[in-house]
């Protein structure tokens, strides 16, 4: 089964060091992705919570 993937999305904060180095490798490698800060934005980390079971961040959601 061969799914090409639509969209990836980055749930990060701005103090977590891994969501940093995520964000540069994706960026280094030319790979498309939006990336959402949930310490601003309390909807979009409830919503994170509700879509992937993660409390913690980064999350790397998959879209095919």
């Amino acid at each position: 089964m061969d799914q090409k993937i639509k969209e990836i999305t980055l749930y990060a904060t701005f103090t977590c060091p891994y969501c940093k180095m995520e964000k540069n490798w994706l960026e280094s490698k030319g790979i498309k992705h939006k990336v959402v800060m949930v310490d601003l934005n309390p909807y979009e980390a409830e919503k994170m919570v509700k879509e992937t079971g993660q409390m913690g961040v980064p999350v790397t959601k998959f879209e095919y």
